[in-house]
């Protein structure tokens, strides 16, 4: 298991998976977990630094915690690109997903300059530049490797609530979450400026 570089459990029905185990395979770089039942992941993750890769998409994921991410940080400079891939899930818009989408908002404001449909290059300039949030590069976009283009999101790649009712089937994109809980989901705002194609797709950790 320490030589592992790529692990694809995809489509395997699975309900759990033991993340702590991450730490025991130092030479993972891809870890596919797409197309199962999974409904959620630990608040922490001790990953071994090396994983670039992550497909979570088609799940019945409801919330990624942003302290989730912590776990993939470098060790040392510079910073790792991380490529999350997390559509397809059924999102529960709240705090627990409000950096998502404070980072996809991000990324349309500035996609003139480069934060997608661009060269990975560049996408990752523009991100330090400007969505520089995290200290890991994460990328919710789909990459093509012939080209290494980050793409533009297509219709199933869209990130979007899938609850409360009020919010479902706004794109993440689009909507204003509060930072932490609140007993009130009046706080929950649609922000009416953005509404276009391009919504959260991956995320990716440069290094």
């Amino acid at each position: 298991m320490q030589e592992l570089c790529h692990l694809d459990l995809s489509y395997n029905r699975l309900k759990e998976f033991p993340w702590s185990s991450l730490r025991n395979i130092s030479h993972l770089t891809e870890l596919k977990l797409n197309n199962n039942e999974l409904s959620k992941v630990d608040d922490f993750v001790q990953a071994h630094h090396c994983i670039r890769y992550l497909h979570l998409q088609s799940n019945r994921i409801t919330a990624i915690p942003e302290s989730f991410l912590n776990g993939f940080r470098p060790i040392n400079p510079p910073r790792n690109t991380f490529f999350l891939r997390i559509h397809q899930n059924p999102f529960l818009c709240d705090y627990k997903i409000q950096w998502i989408a404070r980072l996809r908002r991000c990324v349309w404001e500035h996609r003139d300059e480069g934060c997608i449909d661009a060269p990975l290059s560049k996408v990752r300039t523009c991100m330090l530049s400007n969505c520089n949030f995290h200290p890991i590069i994460v990328i919710l976009d789909m990459r093509e490797f012939r080209s290494n283009i980050i793409l533009l999101p297509s219709e199933n790649t869209l990130l979007r609530c899938d609850s409360p009712q009020e919010l479902r089937g706004k794109l993440l994109k689009d909507v204003t979450l509060p930072t932490c809980a609140s007993p009130s989901a009046s706080l929950l705002l649609v922000s009416p400026s953005i509404s276009g194609l391009i919504d959260d797709t991956e995320v990716f950790i440069t290094r």
